[in-house]
């Protein structure tokens, strides 16, 4: 066997691996922050108030995918999907509306607006006056806290498991799933791949093949 060759098998084993890592074990850099890769994050919440003024807003977004050297510890947003759900005075309203956290710019039926408590509580509540009776203002400020976050990158930080939040006596509940996205190669794995190849080369500089040896 030829030394070309048999720098070629080393290194076709080495990009085998080195593919099998990204394909076969994605979001290593979940555990591994030193990789590189395309890692996003991912987010779905949910929050509830229980109040007279009852209402629901879910959303989700993902965060931008650039190619990373290093895997940060959090993530920022630019567009987050939100969906609305209101019931009081016996009325009831289903909508939907996109977000940019950064600016805190709510898009809802081709207008922008800027969103702020007092103007999310009028939207989820018909009124920004916190004074009437079974409206619960601090689930209005712990919904917007957290949009607010996904803007500035302060959001709890990436995991495996849905946090929960509730509020004094059960009157409003809110849960947060935040993970990351995508696939990412360890720093160490490609090092022990780099080595991998510079040995093969080592072998393949040092190797002499046999020669035929002439028959008597």
């Amino acid at each position: 066997m030829t030394r070309v060759r048999i720098f070629l098998i080393w290194l076709g084993l080495s990009f085998l691996g080195l593919v099998a890592s990204v394909f076969f074990f994605p979001d290593n850099h979940r555990f591994y922050p030193d990789s590189f890769g395309d890692s996003h994050g991912v987010i779905y919440g949910d929050f509830t108030s229980h109040g007279d003024f009852y209402w629901q807003c879910k959303f989700h977004g993902k965060s931008p995918s650039p190619w990373r050297n290093w895997q940060p510890s959090n993530f920022t947003y630019e567009e987050l999907s939100l969906e609305f759900y209101t019931y009081h005075s016996e009325d009831e309203e289903e909508f939907k509306a996109v977000l940019e956290p950064e600016t805190m710019t709510l898009i809802r039926s081709g207008n922008r607006l800027p969103l702020t408590v007092e103007t999310l509580q009028e939207l989820l509540t018909g009124t920004s006056n916190p004074g009437p009776e079974g409206v619960i203002p601090e689930a209005t400020t712990e919904l917007y806290s957290m949009l607010q976050a996904a803007g500035t990158g302060t959001l709890p930080r990436p995991g495996h498991h849905r946090r929960c939040y509730e509020g004094e006596y059960g009157q409003w509940s809110g849960s947060v799933l935040h993970y990351r996205g995508g696939r990412a190669v360890p720093h160490h794995l490609a090092l022990v791949m780099a080595i991998w190849c510079v040995l093969g080369l080592i072998v393949m500089i040092v190797h002499k093949p046999k020669r035929a040896q002439d028959k008597s």
